[in-house]
């Protein structure tokens, strides 16, 4: 008895917690390692961003695509240390990180069917000067 009412408080912990997941979002496959991610179907649903290694960047996702009111964003690829708050995204860089990413938002309209947008995002590499200080690189 004391077994299946520790397992029912146990699961109902869960439920109320959001459960416990790992891999990609539900309804999504998780994406392999050269991932080349569809066209999108909508106008200006592409865009760049660059941020110092070791930096945070912060965007905000825009309120249209391609004429569209966007409704809401959903992350379908985005690195770790990331996070999005209505259509504002969040990246905690680290020096490790340097180089291009693809970031994958799905929009979801209440009049068209939801796409993809893209984020390019360059996070431009620290170099170690002699001495131990930083340079960044390119100034």
């Amino acid at each position: 008895m004391q077994t299946k009412l520790f397992s029912l408080c146990a699961l109902l912990c869960l439920c109320l917690a959001g459960g416990v997941r790992t891999g990609p979002a539900p309804g999504h496959a998780a994406l392999p390692s050269a991932y080349a991610p569809p066209s999108p179907s909508v106008q200006d649903s592409t865009l760049t961003h660059t941020v110092q290694a070791g930096e945070v960047l912060i965007f905000a996702l825009p309120d249209t695509v391609g004429g569209l009111v966007v409704d809401a964003y959903a992350i379908v690829h985005a690195p770790a240390l990331s996070w999005l708050a209505d259509r504002s995204f969040f990246w905690r860089t680290n020096p490790a990180d340097a180089g291009p990413h693809l970031l994958l938002f799905q929009s979801t309209y209440k009049e068209a069917p939801p796409d993809t947008v893209e984020v390019h995002v360059t996070v431009r590499a620290q170099e170690q000067e002699e001495g131990g200080e930083r340079r960044e690189e390119g100034f």
